[in-house]
């Protein structure tokens, strides 16, 4: 290798956990009904009553769980109440 070359050197490095939490439709609805009113009144609420150690670290954690019940759990309870309908129809 010359004086003015560089040697080539890098790494990257990538962990991904996953969690898959099974939740009882139930549950599943009170979760959802829990994040309705969005992320921001939630937090006021929580920090108000019970301050921001236990919070504050996972706040971004927080916003995304909210964002994803959003998003995803709609579309599920759609097709659980379709199902319902169905299946309650006089034969």
């Amino acid at each position: 290798m010359k004086e003015t070359e560089q040697p080539e050197i890098w790494s990257s490095s990538k962990m991904e956990i996953n969690i898959t939490l099974k939740l009882t439709e139930d549950e599943a609805r009170a979760l959802h009904k829990m994040t309705v009113y969005g992320t921001k009144p939630f937090l006021v609420w929580f920090y108000k009553h019970l301050g921001t150690s236990y919070l504050k670290k996972h706040e971004n954690g927080l916003i995304s769980l909210f964002n994803r019940i959003e998003k995803e759990l709609p579309k599920h309870f759609e097709k659980i109440d379709t199902a319902r309908k169905v299946l309650n129809k006089p034969v």
